[in-house]
């Protein structure tokens, strides 16, 4: 008796032969119909339009240049829906695989979801050096490679302009000076007493809530651990930064931002100083568009450990001796302003997870009246075997029952890898839409985003962009532009001279 043949053995029916090796021009598109067809890959992005929609495949390359193994990595997605707003996309590596249906409107949001139509889909598989394009019958489908000048692709050339404003924004990657440093932090400390979209705690203070517009997508961060590079390179991608300046998304930083967690590195405070230095800068740059969240290593405690390493108390005594008791101080204040949980009509973010005790909205609120309740939003973790005294999927549902949301929105937290290797666990330990992202890896980057919707995870490849920042800040400087010099007054720049 045989089983039923794959979709793949039924499509391969459809077209006889070898793929045929052409070299396309841009004036000329090939026609792929009904035939398989073997592209060389040249660096260049490739087309393909079929009913009407459009294809990208475009190589993932770096922008300080470098061979990071990804540069054969082909980013897919579908052009109208994604350059100048935030979209999503499918990484097609070399060996691999995917059957496309472009006359489905799901497909644009999970272009790599399995489907069962044979007609309207196109099979692409990346053999290294060359990508080979298979179709079905109808509508018609054709290939091309698009020559995008001299900045190479659009992608290279959007983050590089990113990366260039960003440089505008935080200046140069070099530790403050501590006057200039107490300056910045005590700036971002009087938006924080008033910062936009938080609830007013019973006591008058800002609240522990940040409720977020469902009409600014959500940028989720998880736990960096001094990685600023690994910040930067999110920031650069995937028209972040152009949201964040049009005030259409919402950066939200899980916490977690200081402590590196390298064995040999654990002591060293040096990339938490700057990754700290640049969250305050882009807090400034975009006060109602980043929110950062309290952290269990968000804190100068005695009793926070990494491996008998009292980080708390080694970040204490660094910040002190570089910048002086004063700026402690004020970091100290800026951890009991930082809110614990962002909440939308259809998402709620926080550092650990949900806590387990009894509590109310207006105690989230409160959250600073109740040290039990902000202990577990910043040390909870989810019920596993070697940890049965953990959350739930019933307390993940309680908690958006006492916030008055629906019983299928989605909770996005970080604290907690689920293994060693890994960024993301969607639906982690079986429950639906709850999610675990860790920005910290240093082979990858990781994002959780909505698009349509739909809460995405997007992997990037982290790259060593401070050497490249400086080096451009160099340029300008021997332009006669000095990037450390404020740009005129306008809309944003007077709002943070108000703070």
């Amino acid at each position: 008796m045989h089983g039923k043949r794959s979709i793949w053995a039924r499509f391969g029916d459809l077209i006889s032969g070898p793929p045929e090796p052409v070299g396309v021009p841009v004036e000329a598109p090939v026609r792929v119909t009904g035939r398989g067809v073997r592209l060389p890959l040249d660096g260049h992005t490739v087309e393909i339009t079929m009913g009407g929609r459009r294809l990208h495949l475009t190589p993932d390359l770096t922008v300080t240049g470098g061979q990071q193994g990804h540069v054969r990595e082909l980013m897919v997605f579908y052009p109208d829906r994604y350059y100048g707003r935030i979209g999503h996309f499918a990484r097609l590596l070399p060996g691999v695989t995917l059957n496309i249906n472009l006359s489905e409107d799901a497909a644009e949001r999970n272009i790599t979801s399995p489907v069962d139509a044979m007609r309207n889909s196109v099979r692409l598989r990346h053999e290294g050096d060359s990508l080979v394009l298979k179709s079905a019958t109808e509508p018609e489908c054709f290939v091309a490679t698009l020559v995008e000048g001299p900045t190479g692709n659009r992608i290279l050339a959007d983050r590089q302009r990113a990366l260039e404003r960003i440089g505008d924004v935080y200046g140069g990657y070099d530790a403050l000076a501590p006057a200039a440093a107490l300056a910045l932090l005590g700036r971002v400390n009087r938006v924080m007493e008033r910062e936009p979209y938080r609830t007013e705690a019973s006591d008058g203070r800002v609240g522990g809530i940040v409720e977020l517009p469902i009409d600014k997508t959500p940028i989720v961060v998880g736990d960096l651990h001094g990685r600023v590079e690994n910040l930067l390179t999110l920031l650069s991608r995937n028209a972040f930064l152009e949201s964040l300046e049009k005030g259409e998304a919402a950066l939200v930083i899980l916490g977690d931002a200081v402590h590196q967690e390298e064995p040999d590195s654990l002591e060293d405070m040096e990339s938490s100083v700057l990754v700290m230095d640049l969250i305050f800068r882009l807090k400034l740059a975009y006060p109602s568009g980043v929110f950062f969240l309290l952290g269990n290593h968000d804190s100068f405690s005695v009793e926070l450990m990494k491996h008998g390493v009292p980080q708390g108390m080694v970040w204490d005594r660094y910040l002190t001796r570089l910048r002086g008791d004063e700026y402690r101080d004020e970091m100290q204040r800026f951890y009991s302003l930082c809110p614990l949980l962002v909440v939308s009509d259809d998402f709620v973010a926080c550092h650990a997870g949900v806590p387990r005790m009894g509590f109310t909205r207006q105690k989230l609120v409160d959250v600073r009246q109740h040290p039990s309740l902000l202990h577990e939003l910043t040390w909870n973790r989810q019920s596993t075997r070697g940890n049965v005294g953990g959350y739930t999927g019933a307390d993940v549902r309680r908690m958006f029952r006492v916030l008055g949301m629906p019983d299928d929105s989605t909770l996005v937290v970080g604290h907690y890898p689920r293994s060693q290797t890994g960024s993301v666990w969607l639906n982690a330990g079986g429950v639906a839409r709850h999610h675990v992202v860790i920005s910290s890896r240093q082979d990858e980057v990781a994002v959780l985003t909505r698009v349509d919707g739909e809460f995405v995870a997007q992997i990037y490849a982290p790259e060593r962009l401070i050497a490249w920042l400086n080096r451009k800040a160099g340029e300008r400087r021997d332009l006669g532009t000095d990037p450390d010099t404020p740009p005129p007054a306008g809309p944003r720049q007077a709002l943070q001279d108000q703070c």
